[in-house]
């Protein structure tokens, strides 16, 4: 498809307009654990610079959009116990904060009852009449919805069949000898005509109307017919003067010198650590708010926790069981990282904390502080290599493809097999396992650091020194905080390549 877009007959400028412009999608993505007032905080935040308003501004500004749509009497209910019509109108007014020329819609009526798709549609109506350009996409509209549009633009097959005003569609239709039968809604008329339930006729409506080049049947739209104000539409006016759309234009001159000009129209209105930190604020509060799902992992975490510390009881003391012990290592290593998809990092602390002490590993502040340590870092990684998946497959796929990169660090964790004992074709993979990492971090927090002999209560225990195990392991020169390093850098790098992946994906979808 080639072409041009022209605002007000000029070429547009896309960083500026995008800027100046909104997209509202048929699916609201508002967050249901957030009340009216935050999320419009919460947007104000990201959408209004310091620059162009103050906090006492953005308050203000706030204060009359819930007024001028209807919703403040709703500013303490969360947005999951809105209406249909409600959350509407809660999206336009996410999106009327920085106060945007152009507005693009995605079918605004779809999922809404009649009257609160008149309300909708009238609520554009009247933004449209502030200055506004409102552009949607409807399928099978009332006819008294169809009325309340000032410009139709009709595709099928990729071809403009009409463009003009509502009233206008029926007589041009008739032209072309369509005669719109007498009490049929226009709309599903013209709808019909595109299917070809009449008959092939789009390459007479394109030649009729020049394939959308045909200004004959477009005329202005009339500013003293507001016909929903008999609707009693939860509206008042925004500012008191029309908004014109006035977008500079690359060859344009202006005032600003070329680094104000980069900064009015940056990506963002804001700078990254302000997003970071909004954003942060703004999870920590979600999950707060989520007691049930926050409350379920938690107690699955202490459940598990105590099952295998009930499982492994009081053996961590003890030199004949030194190989369960390392056992027990591997399946707290298991358990965290296919839980930690899901989990909080507050619910892995309290999980290695219960069988930390069910399974008596030694009482010591600073090996306890080092086995947590160890613990939360599998776990962050393991998110992180969730995130990839997520970020990279779809949900069924995700799922199919999810335990092929699972697996390969389990097997090179060097519990199933040492990487000496190993073929030497396939040693460089042991270095690639977090789990290995993490279970040597695990092994030198619990028998390192030059700990006492164990408990032997049987005749001989070959292990009754914790660096005789070590050395079978082949860990005893292992440096402890290397191997957090290392599992420190994976958790970047993973981060780093799913942000990566996602950023290549969105600019695919663009």
């Amino acid at each position: 498809m080639t072409g041009s877009v022209l605002v007000n007959g000029k070429q547009r400028d896309v960083r500026q307009f995008r800027r100046r412009s909104c997209y509202i999608m048929q699916d609201d993505m508002l967050q249901p654990l957030l009340t009216v007032q935050e999320a419009m905080n919460i947007a104000a935040e990201l959408k209004l610079s310091r620059k162009e308003l103050s906090s006492k501004g953005k308050a203000a500004r706030i204060t009359i959009i819930l007024d001028a749509l209807g919703l403040s009497e709703s500013r303490r209910t969360m947005t999951g116990s809105l209406s249909g019509g409600q959350r509407k109108r809660l999206a336009i007014a996410l999106e009327l904060l920085n106060n945007p020329p152009v507005m693009f819609f995605d079918e605004p009526t779809s999922g809404l009852d009649s009257s609160s798709c008149l309300q909708c549609l009238s609520l554009l109506k009247l933004l449209a009449r502030e200055g506004r350009t409102i552009i949607c996409t409807i399928h099978q509209p009332s006819a008294t919805l169809l009325e309340m549009f000032d410009l139709l633009y009709v595709v099928s097959d990729g071809v403009c069949i009409y463009r003009g005003s509502a009233k206008g569609m029926v007589p041009f239709l008739s032209e072309v000898g369509l005669e719109c039968p007498a009490y049929h809604n226009p709309a599903d008329f013209i709808l019909e005509v595109a299917t070809g339930d009449y008959g092939c006729h789009n390459e007479d409506l394109k030649a009729a109307i020049a394939n959308g080049q045909c200004n004959d049947w477009v005329q202005a739209p009339r500013q003293d017919i507001l016909p929903l104000d008999i609707h009693n539409v939860p509206y008042t006016p925004l500012w008191a003067s029309p908004l014109p759309l006035d977008l500079p234009t690359p060859t344009s001159t202006c005032s600003k010198n070329s680094q104000e000009q980069k900064e009015d129209f940056g990506e963002y209105p804001v700078s990254f650590p302000i997003q970071f930190f909004v954003l942060l604020k703004r999870a920590f509060l979600l999950i707060t708010r989520d007691k049930t799902l926050s409350k379920m992992r938690l107690v699955m975490h202490l459940l598990i926790g105590v099952l295998i510390g009930v499982l492994y009881y009081q053996i961590g003391n003890e030199a004949n069981h030194v190989i369960d012990n390392f056992g027990f290592l591997m399946s707290c290593i298991m358990f965290l990282m296919f839980t930690a998809f899901s989990s909080m990092t507050i619910c892995s602390v309290g999980y290695c904390m219960v069988v930390y002490f069910l399974t008596a590993q030694p009482l010591d502040i600073n090996r306890l502080f080092l086995f947590i340590l160890s613990c939360s870092m599998v776990a962050v990684v393991a998110q992180s290599i969730g995130l990839i998946i997520g970020v990279s497959f779809s949900i069924q796929n995700g799922m199919v493809f999810g335990p092929l990169f699972i697996m390969p660090f389990t097997i090179f964790s060097g519990f199933f097999i040492h990487m000496n004992d190993a073929s030497i074709y396939f040693r460089w993979l042991f270095h690639l396992s977090y789990l290995k990492y993490g279970l040597e971090c695990m092994v030198w927090a619990v028998y390192g650091y030059e700990r006492t002999g164990l408990v032997c209560n049987d005749i001989y225990c070959h292990y009754r020194s914790p660096i005789q195990f070590l050395k079978e392991l082949d860990m005893h020169n292992n440096s402890y905080w290397y191997n957090i390093l290392i599992l420190v850098v994976m958790f970047f790098l993973l981060r780093l390549i799913s942000f990566l992946i996602l950023l290549f994906r969105l600019g695919l979808k663009r």
